[in-house]
């Protein structure tokens, strides 16, 4: 589980959310407010034009102009809230990024005049010439994502102006277009064949639009409506996929915290729950190992010893990022050989050696961790999956922090060697995903080549004590409207992207899910829709 700095200064995450904090990440954007005059809505020329590249040049500036859904202008104030879901200049989060990697090059160096005229800066373009911008932004049946801006793929290496909205739609057009060419074997629906026909007369109208001003109402327009079929062709890829994979190779899970409240007949009734959600071939439970003394173990390994003739298969986390921070690479050596030499352990099916390893809160030697912990696991049960899990970070934190530049740095040829599956935690509260899920799922298995891809953690946010901003789904959605879908979503997406095999694990099941609640429903009927018969004997 994670917590994420917003604001101008560290603020306190309460301990029952996960405990931790990050000392950096500090996010604030310029907002140059009267250094500039307003741009024309009206006014064609410049607007999503592609500038010339010039020769020898190392730096340039592209500023963008920004438009709802009718066509009005947004000024600085209008332009922060559509991309903070109207918390504040606080928690504006911008990058520019290496096309050709997805690594961050640069953090949240944009300026705004009070006129909403946003200006990015992109620098090394000799060394490094493709270039794009990433942004939060909402669309209106999907929520907010993340959008990757890069100029019909050639990167920004020439000033310009553009209208935001329509430079979005023009490039989320051949990311979705990429999407579905690169699943020749997808069968659509009546409705995104629907949702086809409806993005090509969008951009029929969008073509022929002259003005800023109906650029902006068009772009957005065939934006929602990219976001939106987008998930739709994710669900039912996801669906059909999972339906004819192997039964041993589709995991399906959740996340459970033993001890941490109750005795062990709260931790039964967990398990218990779990055996009725889902057919014995797909049960995962992935199991928090929060502590180290030796009641610890003995609860985790009668549990796992449960699991076992209860046909669940378990997932072994060695300790969940929350404490990496706080433990040094000597004890943390030690408490990884108690766990893996304590009898019974060898119930576990397989193991989690290191969670959200690239958030800054887990601490300097979270690689060192990763290395020992893999190479034990492997030496001691070579015949079990290893995994390990990152976090979704692009550009809210730092550079370091950032998944693909993290990944760079830290991860040796001999610590991929001793993993079988890479996975991904993912929360949309604070660090949307969206539109961009299947070309970062995808990235993930590219520079993993052979492992299994998972969902290695997720939740949709309904905690008082913790600070959310974001979601998916339509705003005016309630809670249980959008964690009901989010659960469809994402748990079918899990499926969709290359190498991967499902997961899950959704973090707050010992809370949300556990008596069979509208969220364990929700989990059982998106199960059930892909398994139908499996439903009817389990």
């Amino acid at each position: 589980m994670k917590s994420m700095p917003w604001g101008l200064s560290v603020a306190h995450v309460p301990a029952d959310r996960s405990g931790r904090w990050l000392a950096g990440g500090v996010i604030a954007l310029a907002l140059l407010l009267n250094s500039c005059t307003s741009s024309s809505a009206d006014g064609g020329s410049g607007s999503g034009q592609t500038a010339t590249a010039l020769t020898g040049v190392t730096n340039a500036s592209v500023s963008f102009v920004f438009f709802d859904e009718n066509g009005v202008q947004l000024n600085s104030t209008g332009v922060t809230q559509r991309m903070t879901n109207s918390v504040g200049a606080s928690i504006l989060s911008s990058g520019t990024f290496d096309l050709d990697t997805l690594k961050a090059l640069t953090l949240n160096t944009s300026s705004m005049t009070s006129d909403g005229t946003w200006t990015t800066p992109f620098a090394q373009l000799d060394t490094i010439p493709h270039q794009g911008l990433m942004v939060h932004w909402d669309t209106a049946d999907t929520g907010y994502s993340t959008f990757l801006i890069d100029n019909d793929g050639a990167g920004f290496s020439a000033p310009g102006t553009y209208v935001f909205n329509e430079r979005a739609a023009l490039d989320a057009r051949r990311h979705y277009l990429t999407s579905v060419n690169a699943r020749p074997n997808y069968t659509p629906s009546s409705t995104f064949v629907a949702q086809r026909q409806a993005i090509d007369a969008c951009f029929v109208q969008l073509a022929a639009a002259t003005t800023q001003s109906s650029k902006g109402a068009l772009g957005q327009q065939c934006l929602n409506l990219l976001a939106l079929s987008m998930s739709t062709m994710m669900r039912e890829y996801g669906k059909q996929i999972a339906l004819t994979m192997p039964d041993d190779h589709a995991f399906w899970g959740v996340t459970i915290n033993p001890g941490e409240s109750g005795g062990i007949d709260t931790d039964y009734a967990k398990l218990q729950d779990l055996v009725a959600l889902f057919a014995p071939q797909h049960r995962w439970v992935r199991m928090v190992m929060g502590g180290t003394g030796s009641d610890n173990f003995a609860l985790l390994t009668t549990l796992a010893a449960w699991a076992e003739t209860n046909q669940i298969q378990t997932l072994g986390q060695l300790f969940d990022s929350s404490a990496q921070a706080s433990i040094p690479l000597a004890t943390f050596k030690k408490r990884v050989n108690k766990a893996l030499t304590y009898p019974g352990i060898e119930k576990f099916t397989a193991w989690e050696v290191g969670n959200e390893v690239n958030g800054g809160w887990t601490g300097a030697q979270m690689p060192a961790k990763i290395a020992y912990a893999s190479a034990a696991v492997k030496a001691k049960f070579p015949e079990k999956m290893v995994c390990l899990t990152f976090y979704w970070y692009a550009m809210q934190d730092t550079l370091t922090a950032s998944l693909f530049n993290w990944i760079d740095t830290n991860m040796t040829q001999a610590m991929r060697d001793s993993i079988d599956c890479v996975t991904l935690s993912i929360y949309i509260d604070q660090q949307p995903l969206g539109f961009l899920w299947d070309m970062v799922m995808t990235k993930l298995s590219t520079l993993f080549p052979g492992k299994k891809v998972m969902v290695g953690e997720m939740g949709f946010i309904n905690d008082p004590t913790v600070k959310t901003f974001f979601k998916e789904g339509p705003l005016a959605w309630t809670e249980p409207q959008g964690a009901a879908d989010y659960i469809n979503s994402r748990y079918l997406s899990a499926f969709a992207t290359p190498n991967a095999v499902g997961g899950g694990f959704w973090w707050y099941y010992d809370s949300e899910m556990v008596g069979k609640t509208a969220k364990w429903q929700a989990l059982r009927d998106t199960y059930c829709s892909v398994y139908p018969t499996l439903c009817t004997t389990n």
